[in-house]
């Protein structure tokens, strides 16, 4: 088995001044990681993220078992069963919320340090070892700052396996250890995709083996274990349908190419690495120090990966031609990963962050320990030099971070985190404890509240088709839930997008400044201060396609649902007949629908008097997807689709028509229901 030079080295005992100093070191990473601890948990506030996670535990702690994160169709949620067995004395603050989370981290931490062992001694690892007690900012803040979900887990699952493959190599039964290799890898694919990487680059070593028997006995304790760990994605797959499928969309490679080097490599890699990075991860503003180094961070980067490369490939070649098999070691696992790591980012069809990139800068310190090992004399204080140099500039950027983060304003200026309390007081006074937002503030106000005020989006503008743990609650409670609107980065969140849909359609509110927050509600129709709801008995519908089913049109069931049963075409319409000539302001259709701008089509809707020629009242619009009740006496209901209305100017109308302007290819029409408003001083006779 090759190691690294140190451990051809004779053994001797650590003097005790390398052990003085190692103890010193230590306790500085333990105070430099309470310091930044300290500082987030009393001045960063719980946000969406980890908001949803804790109230998933509090769920799991009922007797429940998701099979995903809540509101998203991947990531298996680890961290919130591990939180459930504490649930009950969790308290709801930032503390209960992220201590989980950070212990797992610190767990990390200590077995990264651990990995070191079957590498070779303190001489010739010790950057290594330097660069995990004193990361780079990035890393610090992802280990005790910003807990991401699943993030802990990943990085526990990191450290873990490698240490397994080790052990593996050392083992005189390894059999064992690739049974547990197979667990890990497989509940870090379950836990995270991006674990991805690692888990094939760990496999490939435990399974190959150093014989052609030895790989049979391996890969046939592996694969079991293996499956254990994947079951909650195979069970995801298997029953629920779509789960997985978004977040693991490809780029073609012809657009992958330019994407190596700007951004994975020049701007995510750099900034994982802890140069110029964000000072709240991973988007808004920079800490605008030691930009200067990004491209020479990302030249060292790629020459030490070309440089360990071709030293692995070397002693690939040796071992082949000695075993006549080919095998390889733990350190293949860290460039392997590298690699990969390296290979997905650049094609994921997702928008990439810097966390996408947390394999790689896991990985940085044992690549450029093992570089320091097979340099010679020269080489060795070359790299010594830059280690020291990048301990410095990571302990001076993290210094700056802590700074930055100590602002009073710190959770409102850089993470749209703000004081909740001129919303409970809004909300108060309304008399409601409910209300819609965006996905950002919602959970939020949840986990604040401690569930005495209930909030969630209208519709999932995340990930569109799935489903979300507290809408219902707020239907079930609230006729005309108030909308509370804050700083968020999703578009259908944003005021000025919903502003812009309730002018299109005519449709008015009562608007409150909240301080950030502005708040939404009694949502009625410009002209028609009062709207009533024309039964569904007086509104005869008619379809020119698939005629056999258009009475569900206007059955008043919003279980029962039409279908062109035919992929929309231009043209296709639907005319819905009054009993009596109405005037009529609005319609309202229940659609069948997830995904807004991608499965409904756009539409037009014309008038038409008794005798009359038909008016075009609305000209190729999708609809205004946030539920608003014009009628204010319609009793709450539950529905899981896009409701798209569309308001006009009033026009006395028997009948009304619906009719694909512009279609949407691959998909047919369904609807559950359509429903049209009229004045509430009309009078209504069957």
């Amino acid at each position: 088995m090759e190691q690294l030079r140190g451990n051809l080295e004779p053994k001797s005992k650590t003097p005790a001044a390398v052990l003085y100093v190692g103890a010193v070191l230590l306790v500085l990473a333990v105070l430099l990681r309470l310091a930044f601890a300290k500082v987030a948990l009393g001045n960063l506030s719980v946000n969406a993220d980890e908001a949803v996670s804790f109230l998933q535990a509090k769920y799991i702690s009922e007797g429940h078992f998701p099979l995903l994160f809540w509101t998203q169709p991947y990531q298996f949620p680890y961290e919130a069963y591990f939180m459930s067995f504490l649930f009950d004395y969790l308290p709801w603050d930032s503390f209960g919320a992220r201590i989980v989370q950070i212990s797992l981290c610190l767990v990390s931490v200590c077995v990264f340090l651990l990995t070191f062992r079957y590498l070779g001694s303190w001489k010739t690892t010790w950057p290594g070892l330097l660069l995990i007690l004193f990361p780079s900012a990035y890393w610090l803040t992802r280990q005790v700052g910003l807990l991401t979900p699943q993030h802990s887990m990943m990085a526990l699952l990191a450290c873990l396996i490698p240490l397994i493959v080790g052990a593996s190599k050392r083992s005189t039964a390894p059999y064992y250890w690739c049974l547990a290799g197979g667990i890990a890898c497989g509940m870090a694919l379950s836990n995270h995709l991006l674990s991805l990487s690692l888990a094939v680059s760990a496999a490939i070593v435990l399974c190959l083996g150093e014989s052609f028997r030895s790989a049979v006995r391996n890969t046939l304790w592996f694969l079991p274990g293996f499956l254990v760990g994947l079951a909650p994605y195979l069970y995801a797959k298997l029953l629920i349908p779509g789960a997985y499928h978004r977040v693991s969309e490809t780029l073609p490679l012809s657009q992958t190419i330019g994407r190596f080097w700007d951004p994975a490599v020049k701007d995510l890699v750099t900034t994982t690495l802890g140069i110029k990075l964000h000072i709240f991860p991973d988007g808004g503003e920079r800490l605008n120090l030691f930009g200067y180094l990004v491209v020479p961070l990302a030249v060292f980067f790629l020459v030490l990966l070309g440089f360990v490369t071709v030293i692995r490939i070397a002693a690939f070649w040796r071992r082949l031609r000695v075993n006549r098999w080919p095998s390889f070691e733990l350190n293949d696992v860290f460039l392997g990963t590298t690699i990969l790591a390296l290979a997905l980012l650049t094609l994921t069809g997702m928008d990439l962050r810097p966390r996408y990139a947390l394999h790689i800068v896991w990985c940085f310190p044992f690549l450029f320990a093992y570089a320091y090992a097979m340099l010679p004399r020269v080489g060795r204080a070359v790299m010594g030099v830059l280690c020291v140099m990048l301990v410095a500039v990571n302990l001076y950027t993290t210094s700056r971070l802590i700074a930055e983060w100590e602002r009073p304003d710190f959770s409102a200026h850089f993470v749209n985190l703000f004081d909740l309390t001129s919303t409970y007081k809004y909300l108060e006074k309304k008399g409601t404890n409910t209300c819609y937002s965006g996905w950002w503030l919602a959970y939020r106000v949840i986990f604040d509240s401690k569930e005495k005020v209930i909030c969630a989006p209208p519709f999932n503008d995340r990930f569109a088709q799935w489903p979300q743990p507290y809408y219902s609650k707020i239907v079930q409670q609230s006729k005309n839930p108030p909308y509370v609107f804050g700083r968020y980065v999703h578009r259908y969140f944003r005021v000025g997008y919903f502003e812009k849909f309730l002018l299109k359609h005519r449709i008015i509110a009562d608007r409150v400044k909240l301080k950030p927050y502005l708040a939404y509600s009694n949502f009625r129709h410009k002209d028609v201060p009062v709207s009533k709801l024309v039964p569904f008995d007086m509104v005869a519908p008619e379809a020119n396609c698939n005629a056999s089913d258009q009475e569900l049109l206007s059955d008043g069931d919003l279980n029962t649902v039409w279908s062109s049963q035919a992929e929309q075409e231009q043209g296709m319409s639907l005319i819905l007949t009054l009993k009596a000539e109405l005037p009529v302001h609005a319609l309202r259709m229940f659609t069948q629908d997830k995904v807004y701008e991608e499965h409904p089509p756009r539409v037009s809707v014309s008038a038409r008097a008794v005798d009359g020629e038909w008016q075009v009242i609305a000209e190729n619009l999708i609809g205004h997807p946030y539920p608003v009740q014009l009628d204010k006496t319609i009793e709450p209901y539950l529905f899981d689709y896009l409701e798209l209305t569309f308001g006009f100017e009033p026009v006395m109308a028997k009948q009304i028509k619906i009719e694909v302007s512009t279609p949407q290819k691959g998909r047919d029409w369904r609807l559950a229901e359509i429903q049209l408003f009229t004045d509430a001083a009309t009078q209504l006779s069957n």
